[in-house]
């Protein structure tokens, strides 16, 4: 009845079944011309994913990363070259620097530069050399990235005489040339100006009893008119010798807190670095090896919070742990056997030519030592101030 069919309507179980049955039935006698359908549609996608990947490619761009397809097909060349097998063998295995970096043009430079040549090479006092200095540039995760700003000035205060010719800090003027200057109260010639003097060294005042006999008398009267003279060499600052790296031997180590395989930042600051290294000529004439080293200090311990320091008795745990590390690399002799190290910090600029130099030679002149520099002056000591022993005050 009439009654019947509109309670069967109005109740779900039915009308859901109804509308099953019905999606079934129209899904079977339509089944062949859906699957054309899906075909088609699926057809128009992959044609028009194949077109859109064809013209980022050609632009150079994929969406979604930030490498151009010139970047990535580096990569991938880079990838596809095996590692030297130095970076397998002692001490570079110790530092996974060489292991992880993706630039094996730089190992590969650094195999023909710095490891082949030096095989077989003679000992160190029979090649002259009568001591060794490492100097360690220790930097953290915060300043990795500003690295090799760092090295900057380098370029513009050479670190020492050998380099001076590379970086363009040669005078122009000729030290070795002789010049007359004229000594007569009116004469035109080019005067010797007051406050010069000690710029220029010149032949001694003739002796006039002496010259008319050895001379003729108008080249007597010439030098008494004229001096001659030439400048006097460079004299270099602190009044420190500036010859002793022809007996010395110098190695500069980049030397990461944590470890470099974790850390891709740390690695392309150090990449860029070496590159600048392995370039012909430059500040790099002045170092023997350059190294990068890691004291694997896990992140979480790497701490130096200076704003913390009255609540966190750790907040300088990184600096004092990366400080033993290295001291104990350079101790273990695994790298080379150096008598002593220079821990040149990123805040240690140089402020003036020749800087390496000076170091060798301030080392030549106070050696034994134990500490060289300056005696701490500060305040943070008063706690504890007797009990520290006078070798460590004193540097003895």
């Amino acid at each position: 009845t009439r009654k019947e069919r509109l309670m069967n309507g109005l109740n779900p179980i039915r009308f859901f079944r109804r509308r099953k049955n019905e999606t079934r039935r129209f899904f079977r006698r339509n089944r062949e011309r859906l699957r054309r359908e899906k075909e088609r549609i699926f057809r128009f996608l992959r044609l028009t994913l194949v077109i859109g990947a064809a013209a980022c490619y050609k632009m150079g761009y994929f969406p979604g990363t930030q490498f151009s397809s010139r970047i990535l097909n580096e990569v991938k060349k880079d990838e596809e070259k095996p590692y030297p097998d130095f970076v397998y063998a002692h001490p570079y295995v110790t530092s996974s620097y060489y292991t992880s970096t993706h630039t094996i043009e730089i190992l590969e430079k650094m195999y023909d530069i710095q490891v082949e040549p030096k095989k077989g090479r003679k000992p160190d006092r029979e090649r002259g050399i009568t001591s060794r200095l490492a100097i360690l540039r220790p930097f953290c995760e915060f300043d990795a990235d500003a690295l090799p700003i760092t090295f900057a000035c380098w370029n513009s205060l050479v670190p020492c005489r050998a380099a001076e010719m590379d970086l363009g800090d040669e005078s122009e003027d000729d030290d070795d040339e002789w010049v007359l200057f004229d000594m007569a109260v009116n004469g035109t010639g080019r005067k010797l100006r007051k406050g010069d003097e000690d710029k220029w060294e010149c032949d001694a005042p003739p002796d006039f009893e002496t010259e008319q006999q050895q001379q003729p008398w108008i080249r007597g009267i010439a030098n008494s008119l004229f001096k001659r003279c030439r400048k006097k060499p460079k004299e270099y600052f602190d009044d420190v010798p500036a010859d002793a790296l022809r007996t010395a031997s110098v190695d500069l180590f980049l030397f990461y807190s944590q470890t470099f395989s974790e850390n891709d930042v740390a690695m392309k600051s150090v990449d860029e670095i070496m590159t600048e290294f392995f370039s012909p000529g430059g500040w790099s004439r002045c170092f023997d090896n350059i190294y990068a080293i890691e004291a694997n200090i896990p992140k979480e311990l790497d701490l130096y919070i200076p704003a913390a320091q009255e609540e966190l008795y750790s907040w300088v745990n990184g600096p004092n742990r990366q400080y033993e590390a290295g001291f104990r690399i350079i101790q273990s002799g695994e790298w080379g056997d150096y008598d002593g190290f220079y821990l040149m910090e990123g805040d240690s600029v140089p402020v003036k030519n020749y800087w390496l130099d000076v170091i060798m030679g301030e080392i030549k002149a106070h050696k034994p030592f134990a500490v060289l520099g300056a005696q701490y002056d500060g305040d943070k000591w008063d706690a504890f101030y007797e009990d520290i022993p006078l070798s460590l005050l004193h540097h003895t």
